[in-house]
């Protein structure tokens, strides 16, 4: 791997927020080539940002996303993935990111919607969460090549998505929600089920939110949950 390309992946990973601010600028004052590299007009802009100013720091990713499109040759979309990510099922950037991916493992029942996948391009392994029950998402996270050893050889798998309800989570705090036609009888039953199975006595608020459901219409389902399965929800909450 030559330098620019060493020095553009380090600059990927704060363009996508995986590096902290403080960070970055010890290394870009640490990086004697770097003006060279960027030019001086776009090496000035970065050094003289306000980096306690929020809207400074974001235009400066975006200045140096600009710069990156224009100069990294990608072979793959793993590189722009923050190491956590959220991609919607069917929208243009899973099918980019996909494109490469390979699955080499399913976990199985009773984790069903977990899967290990690798890239094709650039080897990079991701363990992903299929969360197609409500929002009709992909929770990826990035993984270090011995973490995917232990799943490939000794079914050891990280506990990041055990839980369904964090892959709600994931998708709620990314600003993705869904809405039912006929909420009373969709896959929201299952979805409650599981998550008070999960957590028994989970406060129907929470349930509200993470379904992006309001407190009258989540209450009106949880009880027919309630009904059949005999589940514990908190009402009170």
């Amino acid at each position: 791997m030559s330098t620019s390309e060493e020095t553009n992946i380090v600059m990927w990973k704060f363009v996508r927020g995986d590096t902290s601010v403080s960070d970055f600028e010890e290394w870009v004052y640490s990086e004697s080539s770097l003006e060279e590299l960027l030019g001086e007009d776009l090496y000035m802009k970065i050094i003289s940002a306000n980096n306690s100013d929020k809207s400074a720091i974001w235009d400066v990713r975006k200045l140096l996303r600009e710069y990156l499109d224009k100069n990294s040759e990608l072979l793959c979309k793993c590189v722009t993935l923050s190491d956590s990510t959220v991609l919607g099922m069917g929208s243009e950037n899973a099918d980019e990111a996909f494109e490469t991916l390979v699955r080499r493992k399913e976990r199985g029942m009773p984790f069903w919607w977990l899967l290990l996948y690798q890239c094709s391009k650039c080897q990079q392994w991701w363990l992903v969460g299929q969360e197609e029950r409500h929002n009709d998402d992909f929770c990826l996270q990035r993984l270090k090549p011995d973490i995917a050893d232990k799943i490939m050889h000794n079914n050891d798998w990280p506990d990041t998505f055990d839980k369904y309800e964090t892959m709600l989570h994931w998708s709620h705090e990314a600003g993705h929600s869904v809405r039912f036609d006929d909420p009373m009888n969709s896959s929201l039953l299952y979805t409650v089920e599981d998550l008070a199975r999960e957590r028994p006595g989970i406060a129907i608020s929470e349930l509200a939110k993470l379904l992006n459901l309001d407190i009258p219409l989540a209450t009106a389902i949880a009880k027919k949950v309630i009904r059949n399965e005999k589940v514990d929800i908190d009402f009170k909450a």
